[in-house]
């Protein structure tokens, strides 16, 4: 009912939020590389404006050719109009068939390589040399057994994020992927999954999105009460949690100083970048 301009602008924001999500992610694990091996270097990527611009730029530009497939049309079927996707290979009489399904197959075949198979390997290399020099960092001065053994508690939960974090990344989106080898690359094949299971392979690569900051929290009391700290302005039932752990009467204790100066209940993409910074 909406028309044209509705239905492709729909099919093109989805694609372009799971194109920044995925640059996002992997840009953050090139900070945190930086972060460790770098420290005293200038943070080229704490320009949260400039970064932000940069991802949602190339998202729009990747998946420019999305709202190229979708077109309203008229189903007399079900004498509705219906916004689908048009495969022009649909025809074979169609003089361009042959030349539209091999661009067709190189451009789902790059979003693969730019989306999944090149942001993962990225991120698998710098996760790996995290966990390396984390492991292998030796605590300066006369360490006693008990900073030793907080040292080495830490590195493991660090280690354990780093490896879940990449882990879940990879099991979400690879069936998602499974689904676009049958739908855009091989379309000719029969389908082999049902509906039902190819919508679920769809929503587990969105959940992902979601998933990682559940991650964070649940494995990171660090992450936990800075996030609290964050939210604190915006409600301050949430104060309490934005005590350390030493701060006496917690309970009632409602105006504990705040540990940061960001804005009362606004978590920008520089504010997550640095709670990450207190994870390792």
């Amino acid at each position: 009912m909406l028309g044209n301009i509705t239905c492709k602008a729909l099919f093109y924001v989805i694609p372009v939020s799971v194109a920044a999500t995925v640059l996002t992610m992997m840009l953050i694990s090139i900070d945190r590389f930086y972060a460790v091996f770098y420290p005293l270097k200038e943070k080229i990527f704490r320009k949260p404006k400039i970064l932000s611009s940069t991802i949602w730029i190339l998202s729009f530009v990747l998946m420019l050719p999305y709202p190229m497939l979708f077109q309203v049309q008229f189903n007399s079927s079900r004498n509705v109009y219906q916004c689908l996707q048009v495969w022009p290979w649909e025809d074979p009489n169609d003089p361009t068939f042959k030349e539209t399904r091999l661009v067709l197959k190189i451009f789902h075949s790059i979003v693969f390589i730019m989306l999944y198979a090149l942001p993962l390997s990225i991120v698998i290399v710098i996760y790996f040399l995290i966990c390396r020099k984390l492991w292998r960092r030796i605590i300066p001065g006369n360490a006693t057994d008990s900073n030793r053994a907080a040292a080495e508690k830490s590195k493991r939960k660090v280690v354990r994020l780093l490896v879940v974090i990449v882990v879940v990344f990879a099991l979400c989106w690879f069936p998602t992927y499974f689904n676009h080898y049958f739908w855009f690359v091989r379309p000719d094949q029969p389908r082999m999954l049902p509906v039902e299971v190819e919508t679920f392979f769809s929503w587990l690569g969105h959940a992902n999105s979601a998933i990682n900051p559940c991650i964070y929290i649940l494995m990171s009391d660090k992450f936990r009460r800075e996030l609290a700290s964050t939210l604190a302005g915006w409600c301050p039932c949430l104060r309490r949690f934005n005590c350390p752990p030493n701060c006496p009467n917690t309970r009632r204790n409602l105006t504990c100083p705040r540990r940061t100066n960001q804005v009362a209940g606004v978590l920008t993409l520089e504010s997550f970048m640095k709670q990450q910074d207190l994870i390792l």
